[in-house]
C-alpha cells in the first residue's frame, strides 16, 4: 500500500505590539495576509491585571499552535449554496416565519439575479460594491442595506463551511441610511382626501374604512390585517388589539403583548355599519378580511393602495421612479413619500395636539420606547402658558 503522508505543517511566524491598552498579536500563514488577535492588557497599563510582551508573545504561540486556517474544499456557485443556508437557518437556527420569508426574498429578487450562477471563491469586493449600486438606484438604502446583510450572513456561512476563505461582503459598506427627522402629519382634510379618493370597488370601500380606523385609533398595519370582530368592544368603546399577521404569520402584535386602544364615535359609527353589511361578522371572522373570501389582506398590496390614494388625491408631490416587477424588469410610476405607516403619526399627533396625555397615547398605540415618543413633542400643548404671557403684556400696555 502507497504511505500515506502527513501533509507538511504551515509555517507561522508572528509579533506583537501595543495597540491602545492592550497588546496585538500579527502572525501570517505560509506567506498568507496577516492575521490579527486581541491578547490582553499590557502591564504598564494595568499592572495588576495585565500582562508583559513576553507573556503576550507566549499566548500568541499558543494561538497560532490552535489555529486551523480555513480551507477551500469545494467549488459551489451560490444558487446552489442558498439552500444549504436557508436550511441552516430554518432547521438549526429556528428562525421566525416572517425572517424566512425576508431571506427569501433578498435571496431569490435580489441576490440571484446577480451572483446565483457564480461561484461563491469567485465573487469579490468590487462585485458586491458594484451590485449595492446598481440596487440603489430603484431601492432605499435601508432596504439594499438589508438584502446586505443577508448576504453578509450566507457568506459568512460559507466561511464556517469552508466552502470560500473570506467574507467579502464584510470588507464593504453599508448603505447609509438617513434618518428623517422631519415628520409629515396628515391633517384631517388630508385624511378625507385620501379616502375619497379610494376606489368606488369593494376592496376600496374597504380601504376607506381602514384608513379611517388607523388614523384614529393608531393600529399598525399588521393589527388592522389580524382584527377580528371579538376585539370589537361594542359597549364600552374600546378596541382590543392582541394579534398581528405579519407575512403569512399571525402571532403577538409588535412589543410582545396585547393592548386597548379607544374608539371614536366616527369610528365606532362606520365600524357598525360595515359589520352590518358584510358577510363575514362572526366573532372569530376578521373586521377587515379580504371581500371575497374573509381572508387576511396582503400588507404590501393594502400600502400600494393607500399610496395610489395619496397620489390620486394630490395631497402630497409625486415623482416618477423606477420600481422592479417580479420578472425582474422595470417600470415607471408614481413615488409618493406617504405611506401607511403615517397613519400612526396621524393618529399619535391628533391625539396629542387635542390634550390626551402622553402616557396615555404612548399606552394606546403600543409604543415601547419612550424615546420615539419623542419625536411627537411638538404637538403636546403645554397648558395656559400663551394665555398667561397675553395677560402679561395687556399688565404691561394699561395705563398707570
Amino acid at each position: 500500500m502507497p504511505s500515506k503522508r502527513k501533509a507538511p505543517r504551515p509555517h507561522k511566524t508572528g509579533s506583537v505590539r501595543p495597540k491602545g491598552r492592550n497588546w496585538e498579536g500579527r502572525f501570517r500563514i505560509n506567506g498568507s495576509e496577516p492575521k490579527y488577535v486581541p491578547l490582553g492588557v499590557r502591564k504598564d497599563v494595568d499592572p495588576k491585571h495585565g500582562i508583559t510582551e513576553s507573556e503576550a508573545l507566549e499566548k500568541l504561540a499558543k494561538h497560532q499552535q490552535t489555529y486551523e486556517a480555513p480551507v477551500k474544499t469545494e467549488k459551489i456557485t451560490f444558487k446552489d449554496f442558498c439552500p444549504r443556508f436557508v436550511a441552516y437557518k430554518k432547521e438549526e437556527k429556528k428562525r421566525a416565519t416572517t425572517t424566512m420569508t425576508a431571506i427569501d426574498v433578498a435571496i431569490r429578487c435580489h441576490l440571484e439575479p446577480e451572483f446565483g450562477d457564480r461561484y461563491l471563491a469567485d465573487i469579490t469586493e468590487d462585485d458586491v460594491e458594484r451590485w449595492m449600486r446598481k440596487e440603489l438606484k430603484t431601492a432605499a438604502p435601508k432596504s439594499v442595506k438589508n438584502w446586505r446583510s443577508v448576504f453578509h450572513s450566507i457568506l459568512d456561512y460559507a466561511v464556517k463551511k469552508r466552502v470560500i476563505t473570506e467574507n467579502v461582503v464584510a470588507l464593504t459598506e453599508a448603505p447609509e441610511v438617513t434618518k428623517n427627522e422631519k415628520l409629515d402629519v396628515m391633517n384631517w382634510t388630508d385624511i378625507t382626501a385620501v379616502r375619497d379618493a379610494c376606489l368606488d370597488t369593494a376592496m376600496g370601500r374597504l380601504l376607506k374604512l381602514i384608513i379611517l380606523v388607523a388614523c384614529r385609533c393608531g393600529l399598525r398595519e399588521s393589527e388592522i390585517i389580524a382584527l377580528k370582530w371579538s376585539e370589537i368592544q361594542w359597549e364600552t368603546g374600546w378596541i382590543r388589539v392582541i394579534e398581528g399577521h405579519v407575512r403569512g404569520e399571525t402571532k403577538l402584535p409588535k412589543g410582545k403583548k396585547g393592548r386597548i386602544t379607544p374608539m371614536p364615535k366616527i369610528v365606532k359609527v362606520a365600524l357598525y355599519a360595515w359589520f352590518k353589511t358584510t358577510k363575514f361578522n362572526q366573532p372569530g371572522d376578521l373586521v377587515f378580511g379580504h371581500p371575497v373570501d374573509g381572508s387576511e389582506l396582503n400588507a404590501s398590496a393594502l400600502n400600494e393602495r393607500f399610496k395610489e390614494a395619496v397620489v390620486a388625491a394630490g395631497i402630497r408631490p409625486t415623482e416618477l421612479r423606477k420600481y422592479k416587477k417580479r420578472n425582474g424588469e422595470y417600470e415607471l410610476r408614481d413615488y409618493v413619500e406617504l405611506s401607511f405607516h403615517d397613519c400612526r403619526h396621524a393618529f399619535a399627533s391628533w391625539a396629542l395636539s387635542n390634550g390626551q396625555a402622553p402616557a396615555s397615547v404612548q399606552k394606546w398605540g403600543g409604543w415601547e420606547n419612550v424615546k420615539t415618543m419623542e419625536i411627537y413633542d411638538h404637538f403636546i400643548p403645554t397648558g395656559f402658558e400663551v394665555d398667561a404671557l397675553n395677560a402679561a403684556i395687556e399688565r404691561e400696555s394699561a395705563p398707570v
